[in-house]
Parts: structure tokens; C-alpha cells; sequence
């Protein structure tokens, strides 16, 4: 059987932020999505816009849009990232999103996008939610913190979706990211 290790997010002041958010009950959902992304865009160790926006996302974004089938994207997607030696966990969740654009009812760029963006939130609140268990109603059972995350993947999802992906070029891709984390923020980073 397998084991989960949880791997909370660095041990500074500016993710301390992130996890008093998090735990507290009367810092409404939408406010904690500002602090999460404000404290990752200004992590000086890699500022996750500049991961969002790599060449291997980008590619991604764009087997959503060129690809006929899950299947297909899946294949040349693996074999990019193979490529380009660029496999990290936001490549996976990427990759993930890229799975789950061909399942969604609207445009698949838009839902690559919005989805990446979504995963993006959950991994980010996910390394610090199991220690926070049982500390705050928000957060009192298994069954709440995941109610809580998937608010936080909504919200997520949401803001990205008001911004049109545009994958006319990597520097147009670059633009979205920046532009859907500049609104993530609440206009802060």
C-alpha cells in the first residue's frame, strides 16, 4: 500500500500569511484565493507565474485547442515534456487540466486554462490544509476541507475564466497568466 507525505509550503513569514488565512473561519474564501496567489507570485525562490507561463505549459495549453482526442493530447504531451526535460508538479497539473479540457462543455483552451488555474489553488492550499485540520470550523473535519478546497478551485476557475485565454503566441499565453493572476490577487502583485 501506498503512503501520502504532505509537504507544507516554506517555512517563512510571507506563507505564514497563507496558513492564518486558511484556518481562519472569518476571512471570507475569496480573500484567502488573494493571499494564496499573492504569496506565490511573490515567493523569491520561483515566482509561480514564471512556471505557469513556461514553454512546456504553453505547449499543453495548445494540444487542448490542436488535439483531437484526450487520448492523442495525453500521448504528445507526454512525449513534450519528455522533450523538454521540464517535468515539475505544475507541468503534471497542467497535464491534468489538459485531461479535463476535453471533458468540459465550453471551449477547451478556456478550460485548460481555467482548470490549470484551479489545480494550480488546490496544490498551493493543499500543502498547508492537513495541518490546519481541526483547528477552525472551516476546517474541523476531513469532509469541510474538502468542501473548503473545492470552494477555493471555483473561485480559482472562475476569475480565470473571465479573462479570454489566447494562445496566439507564448507571449500571448504569458499575458493571460499574468493578467488572470494580477485579478487573482485582488490587483496586489
Amino acid at each position: 500500500m501506498g503512503t501520502s507525505t504532505s509537504h507544507p509550503s516554506p517555512n517563512r513569514p510571507t506563507w505564514n500569511s497563507v496558513r492564518r488565512t486558511l484556518g481562519d473561519q472569518f476571512v471570507p474564501p475569496d480573500r484567502v484565493v488573494n493571499e494564496l496567489w499573492t504569496v506565490a507570485l511573490r515567493d523569491t525562490d520561483a515566482p509561480i507565474s514564471d512556471q505557469m507561463s513556461s514553454p512546456i505549459v504553453y505547449e499543453l495549453a495548445l494540444l487542448s485547442q490542436r488535439s483531437s482526442s484526450c487520448e492523442e493530447a495525453v500521448r504528445a504531451a507526454t512525449r513534450a515534456i519528455v522533450k523538454s526535460k521540464a517535468s515539475s508538479i505544475l507541468v503534471e497539473l497542467a497535464k491534468r487540466a489538459l485531461m479535463s479540457s476535453f471533458q468540459a462543455s465550453e471551449d477547451r483552451v478556456q478550460a485548460f486554462a481555467g482548470g490549470f488555474f484551479a489545480e494550480v489553488a488546490a496544490y498551493l492550499s493543499s500543502r498547508d490544509i492537513p495541518g490546519l485540520l481541526g483547528m477552525s470550523e472551516r476546517l474541523r473535519t476531513v469532509s469541510s476541507t474538502i468542501d473548503f478546497k473545492a470552494e477555493l478551485k471555483a473561485l480559482t476557475r472562475k476569475e480565470a475564466s473571465r479573462v479570454r485565454a489566447s494562445l496566439e503566441s507564448p507571449q500571448h499565453w504569458k499575458e493571460y497568466v499574468a493578467s488572470v493572476t494580477h485579478s487573482l490577487t485582488g490587483g496586489r502583485a
